[in-house]
């Protein structure tokens, strides 16, 4: 995530540039069609990767290049880690992530929903 390429962006087509870092793009920035690019669903996605690394200190979408990093985001293809990683992340997290990595950017939680979530609100300790 690439606070530094943070600005408001008001034009539509502006919002289709691909920059940043790979690994939070949204999948509806790879294929844009005009009626998935709102600018909350696709920041929400990005929250969705700050917090898988978060909790497993790897990002969800990995390739050695952009390029596998794209397909694996078009494809959302990510697995939840084991073993000793996956100790720190706790199911109700595993919901709230699956629950933002849909493609459909309508059905992602909004912001009030995941302030709301079972993970930010019963913390396992």
């Amino acid at each position: 995530c690439d606070f530094g390429m943070v600005t408001h962006i008001d034009d539509v087509d502006r919002m289709r540039l691909n920059i940043g870092t790979p690994s939070y793009i949204s999948p509806e920035t790879l294929d844009p069609k005009p009626e998935d690019i709102k600018g909350f669903p696709m920041d929400i996605w990005s929250l969705g990767c700050i917090l898988f690394f978060m909790l497993s200190g790897k990002v969800p979408f990995e390739g050695t290049f952009a390029s596998g990093v794209y397909r694996r985001i078009k494809h959302i293809s990510y697995a939840f880690p084991t073993g000793t990683r996956g100790h720190y992340f706790p199911q109700n997290a595993r919901n709230l992530v699956s629950s933002i990595f849909v493609r459909d950017p309508s059905n992602r939680p909004t912001i009030d929903d995941i302030l709301a979530s079972d993970f930010l609100n019963h913390i396992d300790t």
